[in-house]
C-alpha cells in the first residue's frame, strides 16, 4: 500500500502545476493511480467512511429515511427547490467532477476568510476517506494571515447537550480575518449528523450562530 504513494503523489502534483493538457491527463493519472490504494483498504469489507462497520450496500450507510425526507413535495417546496427525484449519491452529477477530484481547492480558504466569511472544517475521528488527520494536516498547513496564531492554538474539548465531550476544536483570526475552525467529532464517521446528531447541531450552531465551541 505505502508502495502506491509516490506515483500517486507525483501525479496529483502534476495534475496541480497547470491547466494544459498534460496536467488534465495528471488528473486522470491520478484517479488510476490513487484509487486503488483506498481498494486496499476497501477489500477488507470495511466502510469507507466508518472504520468500526462493515461496508453494506453500495454507498455503506442507509440513506432510505433520508432519501424518502427529501423526496416529500412539501420539502422541496420549503427548500425552493423544483420538483423532482432527490438521490443521495447521483453519480452522473459525480463523474462530471471528474477532472477536480485529485485539484487542491484549498487556496479559496484564505480569500474567504480575508473577506469575513468564517470557515469551519470538521471531521468525524472514525472517518476513514476524509480522514481527522488529513484535515487537520492541511488546515495547519493553510498559508493566511492566522496560521501561526491558528497553528499554536490548543485542542479544546466542546461538550454534547448532556454534557459529555463530544470532540475536541481549535479555532483563531488574525487582525484582518475571521475565525477558520477546525472540529473533530467523537464517536463518529463520515456523516457525524447521523452519528451524533446532538454533537452535530451543537457545532453547527456554534458555529452559525458566532458563538465559542468551549
Amino acid at each position: 500500500m505505502s508502495s502506491m504513494v509516490p506515483p500517486c503523489q507525483k501525479a496529483i502534483e502534476i495534475c496541480n502545476s497547470d491547466n494544459n493538457f498534460i496536467a488534465k491527463a495528471a488528473c486522470v493519472t491520478a484517479r488510476v493511480l490513487c484509487n486503488p490504494i483506498i481498494g486496499v483498504y476497501s477489500a477488507t469489507g470495511l466502510n469507507n467512511y466508518d472504520i468500526r462497520k462493515p461496508c453494506i450496500g453500495t454507498l455503506c450507510y442507509n440513506f432510505d429515511a433520508l432519501n424518502a425526507f427529501m423526496n416529500r413535495e412539501d420539502v422541496q417546496s420549503s427548500l425552493g427547490a423544483k420538483r423532482q427525484v432527490w438521490q443521495s449519491c447521483n453519480m452522473e452529477v459525480n463523474l462530471m467532477f471528474l477532472m477536480d477530484w485529485f485539484k487542491n481547492f484549498n487556496y479559496t480558504v484564505p480569500t474567504l476568510l480575508e473577506d469575513g466569511v468564517s470557515v469551519m472544517i470538521y471531521a468525524g475521528e472514525m472517518d476513514f476517506i476524509c480522514n481527522w488527520i488529513g484535515n487537520k494536516q492541511w488546515t495547519t498547513a493553510l498559508n493566511w494571515p492566522g496560521k501561526a496564531l491558528f497553528n499554536a492554538a490548543l485542542d479544546e474539548p466542546f461538550r454534547a447537550p448532556d454534557g459529555t465531550v463530544a470532540g475536541l476544536f481549535r479555532t483563531a483570526a488574525a487582525a484582518s480575518t475571521s475565525n477558520l475552525t477546525f472540529v473533530q467529532v467523537y464517536n463518529a464517521g463520515h456523516m457525524v449528523p447521523m452519528d451524533q446528531p446532538a454533537s452535530a447541531f451543537v457545532m453547527i450552531s456554534n458555529f452559525l450562530q458566532g458563538r465559542p465551541f468551549n
